[in-house]
């Protein structure tokens, strides 16, 4: 028996020394932690070698942890306290292991707080972002951090649920490092955490460190005299922290987005539909105040948006706009958004196809309301730097990557000629920044399929049915060819008739879709060609072939299908006449002719020539230069 000489409780499992007292006093609290700390040196129980100290009251379980060093603090500062009826919490947390370092653990503790175990994730997030303060204080209706730390204080509401899910799987693993670190992360990386249907309806994903940066450096000439910096879809604030050294506006449309801004201390942060009523005095400012907007604005397609929702959905969630914001996709109504704000300058990230798909651009050449103005009469696009959307991670759009700008507008006029002329730099993800690959993106030196191959089914008055049994998903552009744009012997209204006359063409595009490769660089633009293959019927004829030898699941192609049009259409004849006529393609048409009476298998040899022939022809649609 130890009698008074020892502690009330030695937890040896885990090595909590507890002191209980009578009543709930501050001198008696102080009294309980004072009388562990007397028993240092005593090997039995030395404090210094315990991982918590405790002291429980009547109303209260106060733990003080060790830091190490065998000093757990003051009296006064307890890192957590619990309600007496949270025994069961108590005793997880004294059962705990050591503490992991939260900041290792950012992405799983992201991924944990929007999972579907999480009863309240705007709370956890929030307790996140105070786990770096040393007093913990865990009521019936809240959890405190540094009570009575005045301004410090920071009490988060919290029902029953919640306060035991925080209390479970936050307070009792983790402890910070550096609590920098841990709001660095969160403002970069919070949307790539919520869920799939609230990123798709607002247009979320995350933005990293090194794309900010970017913009921030074409933006800087207009950086002087501390303007107002606005981000008008803030989001956790990726952007609003690099320009803490201006006066910084915030508003977002999502209120959890707003309630995280103001827990990181940003100033001006509103909740707001930034696509209404749009006007400078809403972000309270006069018309003669210096103002650049910056940001990664939401982006959608309605179309999209309807595919993956229902029809019913759409409007649901879809943006409330001003009249005159209307646009199919939602980035394209903050540009237009921005320019009736008459900024200083714009700096910001958007999809490439906003600029070099024509019919994107002639929204943002829509006059407003005024009827004389627009986007396009009021700013230009001064710099610029094309990356991958693979920069955004994982997720996004599919598996294909589009461009992406870095876009620097600037007072002035631009028309669809301007941009078409406009070389656009190529940069790629390099560590944690983006490098110059010297090439650039010029439309002017670009030939695409528009005009010689159709990308859409038929309109009225024109043929649905093929005469040769093939028909051809449409495509909107390179990548929805990759991705949907096959060949078949199926018919239904989203599909083309290929006739025979036009069998080369989609063999191009079959042969495209096959060998052409993801790139970035092309994904939002129609399939590239070079107009003087058009005229060489030997690479026309290369196409069809490699085309048939590479579907024979489809009826119409089959070499075992007596009716193919391979038959009947003389096509296998012609093939063997040419190969007897011209030797120097004899072994491209002999090697048809071989595959179909022979089943000899000459894939290879026609992949490696389009292999070869696809690379040549990205190469040769970008200009090179010598980066600064």
């Amino acid at each position: 028996m130890w009698g008074s000489a020892g502690p009330d409780f030695l937890l040896t499992n885990n090595g909590a020394i507890l002191e209980t007292k009578r009543d709930d006093s501050a001198s008696a609290v102080k009294s309980g932690f004072l009388e562990i700390l007397a028993r240092s040196g005593d090997a039995r129980f030395d404090p210094k070698d315990a991982p918590f100290i405790g002291v429980i009251t009547p109303s209260s379980m106060y733990i003080w942890k060790n830091d190490g060093t065998g000093h757990f603090g003051s009296p006064q500062a307890p890192d957590i306290q619990f309600d007496i009826s949270e025994k069961k919490q108590f005793v997880e947390y004294l059962k705990r292991p050591s503490p992991l370092i939260l900041d290792d653990h950012l992405d799983d503790v992201l991924r944990l707080i929007y999972g579907q175990q999480c009863p309240d994730s705007l709370a956890a997030l929030l307790c996140v972002l105070n786990l770096h303060k040393k007093t913990v204080v865990a009521t019936n209706a809240a959890i405190v951090f540094s009570p009575g730390g005045g301004a410090n204080e920071r009490a988060i509401p919290v029902d029953k649920a919640a306060k035991n899910f925080i209390i479970r799987e936050l307070l009792n693993k983790y402890t910070v490092r550096d609590h920098n670190e841990v709001r660095r992360h969160i403002r970069h990386r919070w949307s790539q955490y919520q869920p799939d249907g609230k990123k798709a309806g607002l247009g979320k994903y995350y933005t990293p460190e090194h794309l900010v940066d970017h913009v921030r450096t074409l933006i800087e000439p207009f950086l002087t005299d501390r303007p107002y910096v606005a981000d008008l879809a803030a989001g956790c604030g990726a952007f609003l922290a690099k320009f803490e050294d201006c006066r910084i506006i915030g508003r977002d449309i999502d209120q959890q987005a707003v309630a995280l801004l103001a827990e990181m201390g940003f100033p001006k942060i509103e909740e707001d539909n930034s696509l209404l009523h749009v006007n400078r005095a809403k972000l309270g400012l006069r018309e003669n105040d210096r103002l650049v907007l910056v940001g990664n604005p939401p982006y959608n397609d309605t179309t999209s948006l309807n595919r993956r929702y229902g029809t019913n959905k759409k409007e649901g969630r879809g943006l409330v706009r001003d009249p005159d914001l209307r646009a199919k996709d939602a980035g394209i109504a903050f540009l237009r958004a921005f320019a009736k704000l008459h900024p200083d300058a714009i700096g910001i990230l958007h999809p490439l196809s906003y600029l070099i798909k024509e019919t994107n651009f002639q929204e943002l050449v829509r006059p407003f309301s005024d009827g004389k103005s627009s986007f396009t009469s009021r700013y230009k696009l001064t710099a610029a730097a094309v990356f991958s959307s693979a920069e955004f991670g994982s997720g996004i759009e599919g598996t294909t990557p589009f461009p992406v700008v870095a876009a620097l507008y600037a007072p002035g006029a631009m028309d669809y000629r301007y941009i078409s002329q406009f070389e656009f730099p190529i940069f790629v993800g390099h560590g944690s920044g983006l490098s110059d690959t010297g090439r650039r993106l010029a439309l002017s030196r670009i030939t695409t399929i528009d005009g010689i191959i159709r990308k859409y089914p038929p309109t009225a008055g024109m043929s649905k049915t093929s005469d040769i049994g093939l028909y051809q998903y449409n495509i909107r552009d390179t990548n929805s060819l990759l991705t949907s744009g096959a060949l078949s012997s199926k018919t239904d209204k989203n599909r083309i008739p290929v006739q025979f006359v036009d069998l080369w063409k989609y063999s191009y595009l079959n042969c495209y879709k096959r060998y052409f490769g993801k790139s970035f660089i092309f994904g939002n633009l129609s399939p590239i060609i070079d107009p003087k293959d058009t005229e060489d019927e030997t690479f026309r004829d290369r196409c069809v072939i490699d085309t048939v030898m590479n579907n024979q699941n489809i009826e119409s192609l089959n070499r075992s299908n007596p009716r193919s049009f391979v038959i009947e259409r003389f096509l296998l004849n012609d093939f063997k006449s040419k190969a007897k006529r011209n030797p120097a393609a004899r072994d491209v048409y002999g090697s048809f002719v071989d595959f179909w009476e022979k089943n000899a298998d000459s894939r290879r040899a026609h992949a490696d020539f389009f292999e070869r022939y696809f690379t040549r022809l990205r190469e040769q649609s970008l200009l090179s230069v010598n980066p600064d």
